[in-house]
């Protein structure tokens, strides 16, 4: 009866941890999502959070510690930090979503070609994928600025070129995964024209991994996008850029820490929060 109660409790605590573990997922979900939402309203509609001016400062009121009414404080020359931040997500937000946007689509259309038409096509799109790769990004961005100019949407669009290689890869390696299966080989053999069979089996069947690579991809986006941001390229002043604020505030780090430090916080929210959605998504 002993052994009997006590094989009874050793299979009911895996259940009792697999129902906590259940709902701290769904808790740390509900979470990021609630981060995404947030800073996606701020880049929205940012004078919902704020009814300071981002641009326009009070010198009188410089380097002001966070406190009741300016939740960051102010920087050097009296703006409210918080509504810099605010605003600035529009840029930074905004851009990095292009950037995932535009390589998610070049990504996924070269992956689909070289996977379903292989031979040389494939041959030629996959050295194109490894010459990308042999590369490193910053040199990409930095390469596309000098032909282009200095902008925030030129910046992106550098970051997105050297994000086509991880959507190509993973599309092609989809296309070759799904289109010997079975209910693929059935659509052919009634008759089904290629077209028909990318769009209808194909293509959908993809969706699942992309969106979950592009959600992680928009994190590396933004910490990129910001880091050029920090070396003064992209947003120009006096718009605020969350990377250009962290690299305006870094001569106050010692005496006003809040000028440097807060800015970087939606970094670090924002990363951990697609990070979290994207491996939820993957899991599914």
């Amino acid at each position: 009866m002993a052994e009997s109660t006590q094989a009874v409790l050793i299979r009911q605590d895996p259940r009792g941890v697999g129902r906590f573990r259940r709902a701290v997922s769904s808790w740390d979900i509900w979470l990021a999502g609630l981060v995404i939402l947030l800073f996606t309203a701020y880049a929205i509609v940012p004078q919902w959070f704020t009814g300071f001016d981002p641009i326009v400062g009070d010198t009188s009121r410089s380097l002001m510690p966070p406190g009741p009414g300016q939740w960051f404080g102010t920087d050097e020359l009296g703006r409210d930090l918080y509504a810099r931040v605010v605003y600035g997500s529009q840029v930074s937000l905004l851009a990095a979503a292009f950037s995932v946007s535009v390589s998610l689509v070049a990504g996924a259309l070269l992956g689909l070609f070289a996977g379903t038409f292989g031979g040389i096509v494939d041959t030629v799109i996959s050295r194109l994928f490894d010459a990308v790769m042999a590369l490193p990004g910053i040199l990409i961005t930095l390469s596309v600025l000098a032909g282009l100019g200095n902008s925030t949407v030129v910046v992106a669009l550098g970051v997105a070129l050297g994000f086509i290689t991880a959507f190509g890869r993973m599309m092609r390696a989809e296309v070759f995964r799904i289109r010997d299966l079975t209910f693929v080989e059935a659509a052919y053999s009634s008759g089904a024209r290629l077209p028909w069979v990318i769009f209808r089996h194909i293509m959908p069947n993809t969706l699942r991994p992309l969106i979950a690579l592009a959600t992680l991809q928009f994190g590396t986006a933004l910490l990129s996008i910001g880091s050029l941001g920090y070396l003064g390229f992209g947003q120009t002043p006096p718009e605020p850029e969350w990377g250009a604020l962290i690299a305006q505030g870094q001569g106050y780090i010692n005496s006003a820490w809040w000028v440097a430090v807060l800015p970087g916080l939606p970094f670090i929210l924002i990363v951990m929060a697609v990070n979290r959605v994207s491996k939820s998504i993957g899991e599914r």
